[in-house]
């Protein structure tokens, strides 16, 4: 069986400068929204030019102006304790990035509004060459449990059963829109080194909601930590269409073979301003390439790009296009 290679940006871009001044200059009252929305469209522009010219086939829901996972979710549904703009600051694992935590306190999905306008998306792709499949990036259900702070006498069991009937609502509204790819990213758990039974209740959440919307291509990565038991045991999920992880962390060879899927190589580092040169990185792409045997294999980043400035970010998507478009080695694994 032949390997094809392809490239994908997932998750959330970080701000230019100019974009950064100008949203406080708004707060401060010295601009106004449009000032700010002319600015995100610059920033929009520059992202989506940055991976046109890199080739990338899945394209990253790189607005510019998300702040953290859950505020487009929060914003637009009702039943949580604390509005975004009120709940208190936590830090994103041992980044220094930060977010507000929402506390669930009861069901989710009432009066959801969706995901967010793709308008800028639709003006840039208007008649500029191959269209590119968009894949939106949303934390993975379990991981918004998991993190959110929960209220007065919801359980564990009953904040699983919330998430889920949001997200249910989530991709339906997502298939609507006639997007045919999301990604879910998942953090927590490789993180923190989940159990057995936790592993299984993250499977549960995700291939559920991929069979109630077979329309969606649902796919998982695990960033922060050791993905492997993780991608090995959704694997074997043939009602999930992609899997990936960060291969700084994973060894390739504790990966299993994964005929039925496409997967997603963390190769290049997300979370510094380094860009090494493509042939050191070609043997750990290889070795992935080799030990998933799957039909497609897609280079990737290992954790947000949000990370890094924005002059790094933008060497590293065209690095990850560079590597993605290598064909010579798509006949890698038979």
């Amino acid at each position: 069986m032949s390997t094809e290679l392809t490239s994908t940006v997932w998750g959330i871009a970080p701000w230019s400068g100019e974009l950064l001044q100008v949203s406080g200059d708004v707060d401060r009252g010295r601009a106004n929204k449009w000032d700010y929305f002319s600015q995100l469209t610059d920033d929009f522009e520059t992202y989506f030019n940055a991976l046109r010219e890199a080739g990338i086939d899945y394209c990253a829901d790189w607005s510019g102006g998300r702040r953290d996972y859950f505020r487009a979710t929060v914003l637009n549904a009702e039943g949580f304790q604390d509005g975004i703009h009120d709940a208190p600051v936590t830090r994103w694992f041992n980044t220094n990035t930060f977010f507000r935590q929402p506390t669930i306190d009861g069901p989710l999905s009432n009066k959801l509004q969706g995901i967010p306008d793709h308008g800028l998306l639709t003006v840039f792709t208007d008649g500029s060459g191959p269209p590119r499949t968009y894949q939106p990036t949303l934390l993975s259900p379990y991981a918004f449990a998991r993190l959110s702070a929960r209220g007065q006498g919801v359980s564990e069991a009953q904040a699983d059963t919330y998430v889920a009937g949001l997200y249910d609502e989530l991709l339906a509204n997502i298939g609507s829109q006639g997007i045919t790819h999301v990604l879910f990213h998942e953090p927590f758990a490789p993180y923190n080194e989940v159990e057995e039974s936790e592993r299984r209740r993250l499977g549960h959440a995700v291939g559920t909601l991929a069979a109630n919307h077979p329309e969606v291509e649902v796919g998982v990565y695990f960033s922060y930590g050791d993905g492997a038991e993780f991608v090995r045991e959704l694997g074997e999920d043939d009602r999930i269409a992609a899997v990936g992880c960060d291969l700084q962390r994973t060894p390739a060879a504790s990966l299993a073979p994964l005929p039925g899927h496409r997967f997603l190589a963390g190769v290049v580092d997300g979370a510094n301003t380094l860009t090494p040169d493509d042939k050191d990185l070609l043997p750990l792409l290889e070795s992935a390439v080799e030990a998933v045997g799957a039909p497609e294999v897609s280079v990737t980043h290992t954790v947000d790009l949000e990370h890094v400035p924005l002059r790094f970010a933008l060497e590293k998507v065209a690095q990850i296009g560079r590597l993605g478009s290598i064909h010579e080695r798509t006949e890698a694994v038979t």
